[in-house]
């Protein structure tokens, strides 16, 4: 699951209990994109909570028949249309994720759960200072500053910009780099599946809160 959707799966399994506790959801996904580790904790329980839903909700997500059926359908396609195993996995797993998010942002909730998180994240910064080790604590704050006024992404509901998303992604990644005359094979197998994250996405985020809510 990518950053918006983990923020708006536990504002919906909390409601409006905390923004903090929404934001720190998504923090370990920022810290890995950043090249950090959470390492440490936090006296904040909020967002001891927030982190610890995080990984109960890609649990859930990844083992879900939603998300498994998807990237099984998804990654034979590719395969069989001549795009390498790994980038097929990996165009597969990312893909309906990003597809998802847009779907769910494109939403006035979503897209207001998304915004609120986001919007405290200076006010916790003490808070989460400690959740890496000592000596990387300034570059972790200074990097938090960057997310601090974030927007919602535009176009991940478009599958031709998620296709040119992946495609850069994954040119970071030799083993899984997209050839770039594939880019119009994977836009092709993500408007088939478009239509069915679209209807059945908040049904599954209904379904993850309540899962995470109830366990954690």
């Amino acid at each position: 699951m990518n950053l918006s959707g983990h923020i708006i799966v536990a504002a919906t399994a909390w409601g409006q209990a905390s923004a903090a506790l929404h934001m720190a959801s998504a923090l370990p996904d920022i810290a890995s994109i950043g090249g950090f580790r959470l390492t440490g904790s936090s006296d904040n329980a909020d967002v001891t909570v927030g982190i610890a839903a995080h990984h109960k909700t890609d649990r859930l997500f990844h083992g879900h028949r939603w998300f498994l059926d998807l990237n099984r359908d998804i990654r034979a396609e590719l395969v069989g249309l001549g795009v390498g195993r790994g980038p097929a996995r990996a165009v597969a797993h990312v893909g309906v994720e990003l597809l998802l998010d847009g779907h769910l942002l494109a939403q006035s909730a979503g897209a207001q759960m998304n915004s609120t998180a986001f919007g405290v994240l200076h006010e916790i910064h003490s808070d989460v200072a400690s959740l890496v080790v000592d000596k990387d604590q300034d570059q972790w704050l200074r990097y938090l500053n960057k997310f601090t006024d974030r927007r919602a992404p535009i176009n991940l509901g478009d599958p031709a910009a998620v296709a040119e998303r992946l495609w850069m992604i994954l040119s970071r990644r030799p083993r899984l780099m997209l050839d770039s005359n594939h880019i119009n094979v994977v836009t092709r197998s993500l408007q088939a599946v478009k239509p069915h994250i679209d209807a059945t996405a908040e049904d599954l985020v209904d379904e993850l809160a309540a899962g995470l809510k109830s366990g954690l």
